[in-house]
């Protein structure tokens, strides 16, 4: 079984002919943008997540193909919670947890299932264009592709865990 950084790196090479970003950019904080006289921009989420932070800050986080193991080691942070946009082209290969809160996941396009690990069993909950679940703290899911699309994922990313299934 490949590492995690490998899986999501080759995510983020086969998005759409989509920039990819070489070196770790600089954080921008919305609050530098309004101090420095720079109007805020467009943004893609599926190249620049979001840290929405507790005190109420966001930040652009430039993702680099170094983003996720760095996350992974600890070199990298989040904050608060991360918001982000993946394309869902493929089965999950693993399955996740987020120990830190609860995760909203939004179908955006194409459809899939969300597999929960509940105590009394697995639950499927069947996702399209604009449905959503909140996955609750500590469970363990997992992405079933039936139409390729994209996710929006708002997500306490500190301790979140990766097992095979």
């Amino acid at each position: 079984m490949r590492d995690l950084a490998s899986q999501w790196r080759d995510r983020l090479d086969g998005r759409r002919g989509q920039p990819q970003f070489t070196r770790r950019a600089d954080y921008v904080h919305a609050k530098d943008l309004i101090m420095t006289g720079t109007p805020p921009t467009a943004f893609d989420l599926s190249t620049r997540y979001l840290d929405l932070s507790g005190d109420g800050q966001a930040r652009e986080i430039a993702v680099t193909p170094d983003f996720w193991a760095a996350l992974e080691r600890g070199d990298e942070r989040v904050e608060g919670r991360l918001v982000a946009v993946f394309p869902m082209t493929e089965d999950w290969p693993h399955w996740e947890r987020h120990p830190a809160g609860d995760e909203l996941v939004y179908c955006l396009s194409g459809a899939l299932d969300l597999v929960l690990d509940l105590p009394a069993g697995e639950h499927t909950v069947s996702l399209n264009a604009g449905k959503g679940v909140l996955v609750p703290t500590g469970v363990w899911h997992r992405g079933v592709i039936h139409e390729p699309g994209d996710c929006l994922f708002v997500t306490p990313g500190e301790g979140t865990e990766h097992k095979p299934h």
